[in-house]
C-alpha cells in the first residue's frame, strides 16, 4: 500500500515513570514526522504502606492530549489512523466485574512486598531464571502478585492488565497484553512466548488470571463510543498492541544479532537505564544469571540486558537540594561544572537495591562510593559527576559482558532516550568504552511504538520500513569519539 495516498496520523502514548507525553506521528508525502501535543506527570500518591499511581488523572491527561492529535486531523484534513500505548514495566492493575479496579494499581519502588514473600519466590533462582529469562528481584509482577495473595488484596474474579494493556482497555474495551511488557513480570515462558502454568500455580488457587498473550504489532480494537466522542472524532480510532514495554519500543530498530555476528551496544537512559544488546536466542544460563542479565522480549528477538536505576538517581539529588536551598538547582550549571571535575574517581554501583526508594540520594550515593573504595563526593557537582559516570561505567561493562557471553562482537554504542541528550554522559561512555557511541533521538520511544502502529495498519511491509519514512532530521543522531586519553573498564 502507498504511503503517499492520504495523510495519516498516528497517536503513540509514551507513559514514563515519571512523565508521559502524546505524540503525533504525520505521515505524509511518504515521510514520518513527530510533534509533541501533550506532556503530563505521572502523578503517585503515598500513604506511608504504599505508592498507588494515579491512574485516573494519567488517563485523563491522555485523553486530552488524544483531542489535540485530532485537532491535527482535523486542519490537515487527514485520516486518524491509530493509537498505541507503551510504558515502564511490571506494574500493574486489575480487571474485575466488567471494570478495571483504577484505584490500587501499585508502584513498583513500594509495592508492600514482605522480605518473607521475597525470599521464598528466590530460592531457586537458576530454575526459575531457565524458564523465564528474568532475574529475581522483588519489583517483579510475580513477586507482587504472591504478597497481594499472602494479604488477601487480589479481587475476585480478576484478570491482571500491565500499564499499557490498562490503557487499552480503558480505550477500546479489549483485554489483553502483548509479548514484550508481559516479559517483564517474571511469568511468561521464555521459549513459548506463554503463561508459565508452573509459577502460575506457585501463585495459589486465588491468584488471578493473566490476559491472553497477543503479538506485538496487531490490531487490539478501536476507540469505545465514549472515548470518540470525548476526543472529538467523527468515527471510532483503531488501538493497536504495540511494544507495550517501552524499552522494546526504544530499541524496535534494532536488528538481534546471531553468535559470532558483530552487535551495537544498546542503552535506554531515562529514568531506568538499560544497557545490553539485541540477541536472536536467549541465553538463560547461571553465567549469564550472575552477570546480572534479563532477557525481555523485543520486537524482534530478545533483548539482553541490565536494568540499572538511571536519572531517578539525578532526579531524586535534585529534588533533595531542592527541599535543602527553598528553591529548583540550576541542573546546567551543575552539569557544567561536572564536566570539569577530574575523572574516574567517583564510581557507585547504580544498580544497587537501597537506591530504589525516594531518599536522600546524595547521603546515599556517598555511602556506596565509600564502600566501593572511592573517594566520597563532597559537593553537589561532584555527585553529579559520580551519577554519570557510574552509569556511563555500567553501561559499558554491561554491553561487553552480553557481547562475550552471546559470542557477539561489541562495534559501538547507541544511546537513546532522555540521557542521549547529555553530552557528559555519552562523551564519558565513549571515553570509556573506546568506541564510537551514536546518541539520540531523544524519541526513540515514540519512533518505535509509531512504526509498530505503522506496520500493524499495513501501510509498510516491514518495521524496517517504517524506520525508513522518519524524517532524517530527526533520526540522525549525534555521534561522540573516544579521545586520545587512555581509559578502561573491566567487565
Amino acid at each position: 500500500m502507498s504511503t503517499t495516498d492520504r495523510i495519516r496520523v498516528y497517536a503513540a502514548i509514551d507513559l514514563g515513570a515519571s512523565s508521559g507525553r502524546v505524540i503525533a506521528g504525520v505521515v505524509a508525502n511518504g515521510k514520518l514526522d513527530v510533534v509533541e501535543v501533550a506532556r503530563f506527570p505521572t502523578r503517585h500518591d503515598d500513604d506511608g504502606t504504599y505508592l498507588r499511581w494515579d491512574i485516573v488523572s494519567t488517563f485523563e491527561e491522555t485523553v486530552a492530549g488524544l483531542s489535540k492529535v485530532q485537532e491535527i486531523c482535523r486542519e490537515r484534513r487527514a485520516e486518524f489512523a491509530g493509537i498505541g500505548v507503551e510504558s515502564w514495566g511490571v506494574d500493574y492493575g486489575f480487571l474485575s466485574d466488567g471494570a478495571a479496579k483504577l484505584d490500587d494499581v501499585r508502584h513498583h519502588r513500594k509495592a508492600g512486598v514482605p522480605d518473607d514473600v521475597y525470599a521464598a519466590f528466590a530460592r531457586q533462582p537458576s530454575e526459575r531464571y531457565s524458564a523465564t529469562g528474568v532475574l529475581d528481584q522483588s519489583i517483579n509482577t510475580v513477586v507482587q502478585l504472591a504478597a497481594r495473595g499472602a494479604d488477601g488484596s487480589v479481587p475476585e474474579e480478576s484478570v491482571v492488565l500491565f500499564i499499557p494493556d490498562l490503557w487499552v482497555y480503558l480505550l477500546s474495551g479489549s483485554i489483553g497484553t502483548d509479548p514484550t511488557i508481559a516479559s517483564t513480570s517474571q511469568i511468561l515462558d521464555v521459549h513459548t512466548c506463554d503463561w508459565s502454568e508452573t509459577l502460575l500455580a506457585e501463585l495459589g488457587s486465588k491468584a488471578p488470571a493473566m490476559p491472553p498473550v497477543k503479538p506485538s504489532g496487531s490490531r487490539a480494537g478501536a476507540t469505545t463510543s465514549e472515548v470518540t466522542e470525548r476526543i472529538g472524532a467523527t468515527e471510532a480510532v483503531p488501538v493497536f498492541r504495540v511494544a507495550g514495554h517501552d524499552t522494546a519500543s526504544a530499541f524496535g530498530f534494532a536488528r538481534p544479532s546471531r553468535r559470532g555476528e558483530r552487535a551495537t551496544g544498546l542503552v535506554s537512559s531515562g529514568t531506568w537505564s538499560v544497557a545490553g544488546i539485541a540477541v536472536e536466542r536467549p541465553v538463560t544460563t547461571d553465567e549469564a544469571r550472575e552477570a546480572g542479565f534479563t532477557f525481555e522480549r523485543a520486537l524482534r528477538g530478545f533483548l539482553m540486558v541490565r536494568n540499572l536505576n538511571g536519572m531517578w538517581l539525578l532526579q531524586e539529588s535534585l529534588r533533595t537540594w531542592a527541599d535543602e536551598d527553598g528553591r529548583p538547582v540550576d541542573l546546567e550549571a551543575l552539569i557544567r561544572e561536572a564536566n570539569e571535575v577530574a575523572g574516574n574517581v567517583h564510581a557507585f554501583d547504580p544498580a544497587d537495591h537501597r537506591l530504589l526508594l525516594p531518599g536522600h540520594m546524595p547521603d546515599r550515593i556517598r555511602m556506596l562510593c565509600r564502600e566501593a573504595g572511592r573517594p566520597e563526593p563532597e559537593t553537589r557537582v561532584e555527585v553529579v559527576r559520580a551519577i554519570f559516570e557510574s552509569l556511563a561505567r555500567e553501561y559499558v561493562s554491561a554491553v561487553r559482558t552480553a557481547g562475550r557471553l552471546s559470542g557477539t562482537d561489541i562495534d559501538g554504542m547507541h544511546i537513546v532516550g532522555g540521557g542521549s541528550r547529555n553530552a557528559l554522559l555519552c562523551q564519558l561512555t565513549a571515553q570509556l568504552s573506546g568506541l564510537p557511541v551514536l546518541a539520540g533521538p531523544t524519541e526513540c520511544t515514540a519512533i518505535g511504538n509509531l512504526a509498530a502502529q505503522m506496520w500493524a495498519s499495513g501501510i509498510v511491509e516491514s518495521i524496517d520500513a517504517a524506520y525508513d519514512l522518519v524524517d532524517p532530521a530527526i533520526w540522525t543522531p549525534t555521534t561522540y569519539y573516544p579521545t586520545e586519553t587512555e581509559s578502561t573498564v573491566t567487565s
